[in-house]
């Protein structure tokens, strides 16, 4: 039941708050904001709501100007002293004119806005990546080639002076530089060469090259490293591109099958001419050394021909036979003025020479017994030197 009900006598010296008539209830809201706005005219020289005295007032508005002073030199002096560490350098401003540049440690200055202190980070390792698939990545090559490159650039501050004053924004001047020589460096060698073996050469000149602007510029940055991770067709191309690489791949295997084969064959075919001239030369000297003897036997045939001409002509006659009948196998003599005609079988003659002996044995016999036997006439040199030449 309700405190104020009718029928509810036992409650009607109650209040809602569950307290007695003439107990002290909750403060009253309309009663502080007015005791607020008393104590706040009374701090800047009013008359509160209470009757208090001017002197009251003006005591309070000292009060106040004493507790801003304090704030306002506790804030200068937290402004003015500051720590840089090891990786830091300070470039001090006073009133945006450049004084000087404060190393690690601790520093103060003149509260602000008079001096600024702008902080860099000088040494550690900052780097951006250009990605392939972008427009900044797409570049054309000397060979009218559209290559896609990726690359990281990793550089760090080097200057801080020039770092905070000579440009707005040095890291995108940074990208901007990096775009300009690399697409500088692209334009001024083939794909090939980008893809392939120069590409460590590349990366070399690019980071020179990325330098020069920069120090063009007095950013105050220093490229430490350039690499450049992938030098492709764009995607679009890549299959086509793929079988260019395998028929110029296919074209370099045949190339170095050849070369290697002619390094087999030349050296041999060298060998053989060398062999070949030596024989020659070998048969070259035999040749004139024969010829040479030739021509002294002849002067010494010559002189005793001269002597004894009939005699030298006989014995060549014979010695010429003699080799002409020695390479014969059979030897057919044409008796003149008879119709017989002799055949020696030289060579059963000289394949049996047992039975020669035997018949030349039973021949010898026959004549010591008195017996007549039949004989071949003793063909002698002289009868066939005689006959051969035409003599009886």
């Amino acid at each position: 039941m309700a405190w104020n009900e009718p029928g509810n006598s036992g409650d009607k010296d109650k209040d809602p708050w569950g307290k007695q008539r003439g107990e002290q209830g909750p403060p009253d809201l309309d009663e502080i904001v007015k005791n607020l706005q008393r104590k706040f005219r009374g701090l800047f020289g009013g008359r509160g709501g209470g009757g208090g005295s001017g002197r009251g007032g003006a005591g309070g508005f000292g009060g106040v100007i004493g507790v801003l002073v304090a704030l306002l030199v506790i804030w200068a002096v937290y402004s003015s002293v500051y720590i840089l560490n090891e990786r830091q350098n300070g470039v001090v401003l006073r009133f945006g004119k450049y004084v000087t540049t404060i190393q690690p440690g601790f520093n103060l200055r003149l509260p602000y806005p008079i001096e600024t202190v702008n902080i860099v980070d000088v040494q550690t390792i900052q780097s951006f990546t250009v990605g392939q698939g972008t427009n900044e990545a797409l570049m054309l090559t000397k060979d009218k080639n559209i290559v896609d490159i990726e690359y990281v650039v990793q550089f760090q501050v080097s200057d801080a002076k020039k770092f905070v004053l000579n440009t707005k924004d040095p890291v995108v001047s940074l990208e901007q530089a990096t775009q300009t020589a690399v697409r500088e460096m692209v334009g001024q060698n083939d794909m090939d060469y980008v893809q392939t073996q120069g590409r460590s050469e590349f990366a070399i000149k690019s980071k020179e090259r990325i330098q020069q602007i920069l120090e063009r510029y007095n950013t105050g940055l220093t490229v430490t490293n350039f690499n450049m991770q992938k030098a492709q067709p764009p995607r679009q191309v890549i299959p086509a591109y793929e079988e260019v690489n395998a028929a110029q791949q296919d074209k370099e295997a045949e190339i170095n099958k050849a070369e290697a084969f002619a390094n087999t064959i030349i050296p041999k075919a060298e060998g053989q001419a060398d062999q070949i001239r030596v024989q020659a030369e070998q048969y070259k000297q035999t040749l004139i050394a024969r010829a040479t003897g030739d021509a002294d036997r002849f002067k010494q045939l010559l002189a005793q021909y001269e002597k004894a001409p009939a005699v030298t002509r006989e014995r060549l006659y014979l010695e010429t036979m003699q080799e002409v009948i020695s390479r014969s196998k059979k030897v057919l003599v044409d008796i003149k003025k008879g119709n017989n005609l002799l055949y020696l079988p030289l060579d059963k003659i000289a394949s049996n020479p047992t039975r020669d002996n035997e018949t030349n044995s039973s021949t010898s016999g026959k004549q010591a017994d008195g017996t007549t036997s039949h004989q071949t006439p003793d063909m002698t040199s002289d009868t066939l030197r005689s006959r051969g030449r035409g003599g009886n």
